[in-house]
């Protein structure tokens, strides 16, 4: 299973995610674990961020989406479509359900977009967030859907509705600690940590 926070504000996009895979049986119930060294978060190039999650092998290609495509000037509109288009091809095979994709867009926003395919869907549901104003921000995540102990952890004083953090690094320190919390609370969750920033 995986955790990935992303955070949007006006002027930045962070993403954090741990990297651990484990193995799972037919109840999906966590059975061990493969490695605690498994990407889920990819800097794709130096205005965009995708995280990926969903039940997965250590062999699994999480680019796939932008398989055979030049990533360097792939601009925000071009890589949504992308992850729709590879998730509607391989919806019945699909490893990966959920993905968040942020960063600088076209226009010089900063955005997140959640894209989710649920099984028994045709088409993903895509999801638009961004900062209301220039003193507050955003956030997204995809954690395990049977951890409901875990929400109330992304919910406390760390993701308040203000920045409360003085610099980016502050941030990245909060981000970090919440990831460290939920590993805590679910062992499918790793405590070694991935950031990954546009700003």
């Amino acid at each position: 299973m995986s955790a990935i926070i992303a955070v949007v504000g006006s002027n930045f996009c962070t993403f954090a995610s741990d990297s651990r895979l484990v193995q799972l049986d037919r109840s999906m119930n966590n059975i061990g674990v493969k490695s605690d060294r498994f990407l889920k978060i990819f800097r794709i190039n130096h205005n965009l961020i995708y995280g990926a999650s969903g039940t997965m092998e250590i062999n699994d290609d999480l680019l796939a989406p932008f398989s055979g495509v030049v990533r360097k000037h792939l601009t925000m509109s071009q890589a949504k479509n992308l992850v729709v288009a590879h998730m509607v091809q391989n919806r019945d095979i699909l490893p990966v359900r959920n993905v968040l994709l942020g960063g600088k867009n076209e226009m010089g926003k900063f955005i997140i977009y959640e894209i989710q395919i649920k099984t028994g869907m045709d088409n993903p549901t895509v999801t638009l967030k961004q900062a209301p104003d220039k003193n507050r921000f955003a956030v997204s995540y995809t954690i395990p859907n049977k951890c409901m102990l875990l929400y109330p952890i992304l919910q406390d004083n760390r993701l308040s509705k203000t920045l409360p953090w003085g610099t980016h690094a502050a941030l990245v320190g909060h981000l970090e600690g919440l990831i460290k919390d939920l590993s805590e609370v679910d062992d499918s969750i790793g405590g070694d940590i991935i950031v990954e920033s546009v700003m």
